[in-house]
């Protein structure tokens, strides 16, 4: 039976690719308010979208003919991470978690640099649909998934055994192989618009149920 559902955040509960922007925004905002540099923002998001990661700043700062420093980027740099996002749950991941609460023990488990990841979770509004939240980073930069320790904290402190967990994620590289070793039951979110919806990887790291929205986590529940 199962007694306690955890959540991944980003690409789960809400598309990341919203956060993203936001940050862009902020990093526009920043620009022009203190180097009266404009067009960052377009610019960006049309290299985000059209596959650029990792050095997007540079990128953009290069195609808008700016010169700069080291010092600039790791500026932009603390405006994105700092930033305080204008995000929001899909209206499907509200669903299950209102469907959810009350039923079974609920918890997160979210990779990424604590800052940034508090600053989701606070903007999404999500704190009190869980029994516990685990930022990895906040453990130790050695502790993001696949690490078992967040599984471990996270069993323990739900109070329940393996067979009576379930894991909902989107990223196959890294959420399932961990859980599924460890007994918990494992569900892969597939969406269109997600970072990792065409990754194909080994076995050992598929989860065992695969959805293309959230609703349809109910039939894998049985709720």
């Amino acid at each position: 039976m199962i007694k306690a559902v955890v959540f991944d955040l980003d690409d789960t509960l809400y598309p990341e690719s919203s956060y993203v922007e936001s940050g862009f925004k902020a990093v526009d905002s920043y620009l022009l308010e203190q180097h009266e540099i404009t067009g960052f923002f377009n610019t960006a998001r049309e290299l985000f979208h059209s596959g650029h990661r990792g050095r997007v700043f540079n990128d953009t700062l290069d195609a808008l003919g700016v010169e700069y420093q080291l010092a600039l980027i790791e500026e932009l740099v603390n405006v994105y991470r700092s930033h305080l996002p204008t995000i929001a749950l899909s209206s499907e991941a509200k669903d299950i978690l209102d469907r959810l609460s009350g039923r079974c023990k609920m918890g997160l488990i979210t990779d990424g640099y604590r800052q940034v990841q508090r600053n989701k979770i606070n903007a999404l509004g999500v704190s009190d649909y869980f029994h516990e939240i685990c930022v990895t980073d906040e453990l130790g930069r050695d502790y993001w998934k696949p690490h078992e320790k967040s599984y471990q904290l996270m069993q323990k402190t739900l109070e329940v055994e393996p067979e009576q967990c379930v894991y909902v994620a989107d990223n196959p590289n890294k959420d399932f192989v961990t859980p599924k070793k460890m007994g918990w039951l494992t569900v892969q979110l597939i969406s269109e618009t997600g970072e990792y919806c065409f990754t194909d990887v080994t076995p050992e790291f598929e989860a065992e149920h695969k959805i293309n929205s959230l609703p349809e986590l109910r039939q894998v529940l049985e709720i």
